[in-house]
């Protein structure tokens, strides 16, 4: 990690580059009737390479932003659609009083909230929920979004966050919001939130959400169980979830969340995710 940094006699900015390389060959016995050995990228986490802004403005104001760029180490290509910063690109103000506001491509409270006590982030994203269709491992991001964190006052904390249609006179075809509330003292943790997605996806690509929607794993869900033709009308993801640190390093999480479709011929279908795990660092450095 490469931080540059300049400062004068009232203000300090500055700039981190991070990032994550990864790459392995993996080997299976049975792909396809056969036995193959490839070249994987991301076998640990996704590859990444980040900017993240700060520039202190004074009087405890802030201005922030994050440039988050996605890629595949094996062939060069951008990932989330080809987007140069694909997996994060906001710009916001934040204050020490009064919190924070961001703009721009971002993720949602579901993601702050739950994926850090969630068995797909032990597990670096093996024991994600059926098609991550809760999102705890970041299968899309909504564009277009303003989201708002509270500071944390004796361990609460609340967020929300609205996403546009972007499109005159469709204000809620591809549109998100939600919002969300935590409290985190001492050993233990404990989170709910809500999410609500209006008609995503291809009806107007402009929108919260797009090609990276379209193309998550969960696509099965996403049309009626009566015909894979008619599309989502609503898509509803209610949680709650919790973790307690009993120290030297053992640790207990769990996350209860629901999911609901409602399609544009007026069925629906519903996904209810139980989720429990422990955590055991061999090391207190862990």
């Amino acid at each position: 990690m490469l931080a540059i940094a300049s400062s004068g006699a009232l203000a300090q900015s500055s700039v981190t580059l991070y990032g994550i390389l990864s790459e392995g060959i993996a080997w299976s016995n049975n792909d396809g009737g056969h036995s193959s050995v490839k070249m994987v990228t991301g076998p640990n986490q996704n590859n990444r390479i980040g900017f993240r802004i700060n520039e202190d403005l004074g009087s405890g104001m802030h201005a922030v932003g994050v440039l988050e760029n996605g890629f595949d180490i094996t062939s060069g290509k951008l990932q989330q659609g080809g987007r140069m910063f694909g997996r994060q690109a906001y710009v916001g103000l934040s204050n020490d009083q009064w919190g924070t506001v961001t703009l721009g491509r971002q993720y949602d409270m579901f993601w702050d909230y739950f994926t850090p006590i969630s068995s797909a982030a032990a597990t670096n994203g093996l024991a994600d929920h059926p098609g991550d269709a809760d999102n705890l491992i970041g299968s899309w991001r909504y564009s277009s979004a303003v989201k708002y964190v509270s500071p944390t006052i004796q361990g609460i904390n609340a967020e929300a966050m609205y996403a546009f249609s972007n499109t005159a006179g469709q204000f809620s075809v591809n549109r998100a919001f939600g919002g969300g509330m935590g409290y985190d003292h001492g050993p233990l943790k404990i989170a709910a939130a809500y999410v609500e997605l209006d008609q995503p996806g291809t009806l107007n690509p402009s929108g919260a959400v797009s090609d990276d929607f379209q193309g998550a794993s969960f696509l099965t869900f996403r049309t009626s169980p009566l015909n894979n033709q008619i599309g989502t009308a609503k898509q509803r993801n209610a949680g709650i979830g919790g973790r307690y640190d009993f120290g030297n390093g053992f640790r207990v999480n769990a996350l209860i969340d629901t999911l609901r479709y409602m399609y544009r011929d007026g069925t629906s279908f519903r996904i209810d995710n139980y989720d429990t795990s422990i955590n055991y660092n061999i090391t207190p450095s862990l």
